[in-house]
């Protein structure tokens, strides 16, 4: 299971998608990117 959330400045939670089974963290953002312009800040891992 992987998770994925995007958050505004001030910490409201915009999107979250969550996969069962096996799934790149990039597809997850894909599903979860029309949320996008309100994020505030965008983190990804190191492997990114």
């Amino acid at each position: 299971m992987k998770a994925q959330a995007i958050v505004t400045s001030q910490g409201r939670i915009v999107s979250l998608v969550i996969a069962v089974n096996y799934c790149h963290d990039m597809k997850l953002f894909k599903m979860s990117r029309r949320n996008i312009g309100q994020a505030g800040k965008i983190l990804a891992d190191s492997g990114y």
